[in-house]
């Protein structure tokens, strides 16, 4: 079941080939890098379905419970003369309804996740006097997604060991990282999760991530840099098919300097699309590295589906337009974008 998951992730996910995502990473885009959806582990999910269950449908007719239950069937195994059936059902008896939900309340007690624990967090703190029919009601309500949550903030390592390995493949190549990887990974980490906090659309944050990730599906990317077709997409005619290049890029640049009011050094490009920055950045820094990397993103893959390589001016336009939809559905962005252009010209990276 859990291939199943991970097999799933990555027919939703789509990227090129399947090593490019760990699919342990989706779990948590929300938490550590600043999307708008994490996918939800099913591990984990079914962990808090059987504590809610444990706690809140717990006792049978008999007025027995789970917990006697499960201490009584291991007891009955024990007390026999027919040890052929412990065998023959070995995996029945260790697979029971009963030994599995105690097992797994055992595995988050370990954890510090309890249920009194859960309880008293839905309640807000409250003494348990203070529990009214309100106050059950969301309870039961809010149990499992809560305690789905506490597993969670267990399992997250914070993402900068993923964002590490990220950035690795750019660690010793040229015009790349200009600090030690630990340094870059800590502070790309810290301004990928301002994505989230509405900075920018959904669309756009989506398409940072996929640029630290090497979503983007170049020839360099598929490995096939000494094809014919392996150009600027952006039609410069004087680079390949790769971020390295597209961040780099004449027309790119040209095009974050008149649209953005944003000057970018070619040496310091690739840090600048990471977002590893070497001073604090403003909302509005984040705001306009993001956008050009989410513009550049869309004509390219456009023009690779299409197979064309377009005039200077054709790409103007194209960039323009890709800048209109990234802030589409967000009136505050979209204010923004449109005094953006009367800014004076800063320099970033």
């Amino acid at each position: 079941m859990l291939e199943a998951e991970k097999q799933a992730i990555h027919s939703t996910i789509r990227g090129p080939g399947q090593t490019w995502l760990n699919h342990k990473d989706t779990w948590f885009l929300t938490d550590n890098f600043g999307q708008a959806r994490s996918i939800v582990p099913l591990e984990m999910s079914a962990q808090a379905a059987k504590a809610r269950v444990l706690h809140f449908c717990g006792r049978f007719e008999d007025g027995s419970t789970i917990a006697e239950k499960a201490i009584q069937l291991e007891s009955l195994r024990g007390q026999h003369n027919f040890p052929y059936r412990n065998a023959l059902w070995k995996e029945w008896y260790d697979n029971s309804h009963c030994k599995r939900l105690m097992e797994n309340k055992g595995y988050l007690q370990h954890k510090g996740i309890t249920a009194v624990k859960t309880l008293y967090r839905i309640a807000g703190d409250k003494p348990i006097d203070d529990w009214d029919d309100k106050v059950r009601k969301m309870q039961k309500k809010r149990f499992q997604k809560d305690t789905l949550v506490q597993i969670k903030e267990h399992g997250n390592c914070g993402g900068e060991t993923a964002i590490r390995r990220k950035l690795a493949r750019w660690k010793d190549t040229p015009c790349c990282l200009n600090c030690p990887i630990g340094t870059a990974a800590r502070r790309v980490t810290e301004r990928i999760k301002q994505l989230g906090n509405k900075t920018v659309t959904p669309r756009v944050a989506a398409a940072v991530w996929n640029t630290i990730w090497n979503r983007w599906k170049t020839k360099r990317r598929r490995q096939n840099r000494h094809g014919v077709d392996n150009c600027c997409r952006l039609g410069c005619n004087s680079g390949e098919d790769s971020i390295e290049h597209y961040c780099r890029c004449r027309r790119s640049r040209q095009f974050a300097q008149s649209k953005l009011r944003m000057e970018v050094e070619p040496e310091l490009a690739l840090n600048t699309w990471v977002l590893n920055f070497a001073e604090e950045l403003t909302q509005d820094q984040i705001r306009c590295v993001a956008t050009w990397v989410y513009s550049v993103y869309t004509v390219t893959n456009n023009n690779r589906v299409r197979n064309i390589w377009p005039s200077e001016e054709r790409t103007k336009d194209a960039l323009g337009q890709a800048t209109k939809r990234a802030v589409d559905g967000d009136d505050n962005f979209a204010k923004w974008l449109d005094t953006r252009g009367r800014h004076a010209l800063c320099r970033v990276g």
